[in-house]
C-alpha cells in the first residue's frame, strides 16, 4: 500500500506557488504608479539633432599634424596611420553621434 503524503505533498507544494504568485500579483498592482509625462521629460541638454552639419566637421587627415608624432632626429612612428582608422578619429561619420 502506498503512502499518502507525496501526493499531499504535490498539492501543498502547488497551493503554496499559486498563493505566493498571487500575493506578488496582487502586490504589484498595488505599487504600481503611472507617472504623467510630457515632451519636456524627454528633453536632452546639449546639442540637439539638426544643431551641427556634418560640414562641420573636419576629415581625419586635418589631424595628422597633431598626431603624426615626428621629431627632428629620431625614426617617426606615425600613430596619424593608426589613429585615423580609430573610433575617435571616425566618430563624425557616425550616424549615432549627429542622433544625440
Amino acid at each position: 500500500m502506498s503512502h499518502p503524503l507525496p501526493a499531499l505533498q504535490r498539492r501543498s507544494t502547488a497551493r503554496w506557488l499559486l498563493v505566493t504568485a498571487g500575493t506578488f500579483a496582487i502586490a504589484g498592482g498595488l505599487f504600481a504608479t503611472i507617472f504623467p509625462m510630457t515632451p519636456a521629460d524627454f528633453h536632452v541638454p546639449g546639442s540637439q539633432v539638426g544643431d551641427l552639419s556634418p560640414d562641420s566637421f573636419l576629415s581625419s587627415n586635418a589631424c595628422s599634424f597633431c598626431h603624426a608624432a615626428v621629431e627632428p632626429g629620431v625614426e617617426p612612428t606615425m600613430p596619424h596611420d593608426a589613429w585615423k582608422g580609430s573610433l575617435m578619429a571616425q566618430g563624425g561619420r557616425d550616424p549615432l553621434f549627429f542622433a544625440q
